[in-house]
């Protein structure tokens, strides 16, 4: 998973209520371009799938199990994973998520699949488990 510098920035002044910044509703979005995400993406890196039935996932505040350290990894899960459907149409490749903060429209977090996914009618992509992890480095 990878934190754009945007994101980084972001959270912080999320978590620190910097800036006027206040925990709002989030986007899960899936991205259908073929890259691998860096620090220097922004939301204008990533093409957002289109697929028939493609619809970002609301993530509120409140959507959030209550956090925990494993092995000193800090790391929270959202209650129910973000899945998205195809309804028809076009089949259509996705190659990860991200996760947007459509208030500021900047990336928070994304992360590229080992593998594409491709969404054909009747397929589903489930993010589960949705976790976000933190670590300090020496």
């Amino acid at each position: 998973m990878v934190m754009p510098n945007e994101g980084k920035a972001r959270a912080l002044a999320l978590l620190f209520g910097q800036g006027g910044a206040t925990p709002g509703t989030l986007s899960c979005r899936l991205f259908s371009n073929d890259v691998t995400p860096t620090d220097t993406f922004t939301l204008a890196s990533f093409t957002e799938a289109s697929f028939t039935g493609y619809a970002a996932v609301s993530v509120a505040p409140g959507d959030w199990d209550a956090p925990t350290v494993v092995s000193d990894v800090g790391q929270i899960d959202k209650t129910t994973p973000p899945v998205f459907t195809c309804t028809g149409g076009s089949p259509q490749d996705v190659y990860g998520w991200y996760l947007v903060d459509p208030g500021a429209s900047l990336v928070l977090f994304t992360q590229r699949f080992d593998a594409p996914r491709t969404m054909v009618m009747g397929s589903t992509e489930s993010l589960s488990p949705f976790r976000i992890k933190d670590k300090t480095f020496a």
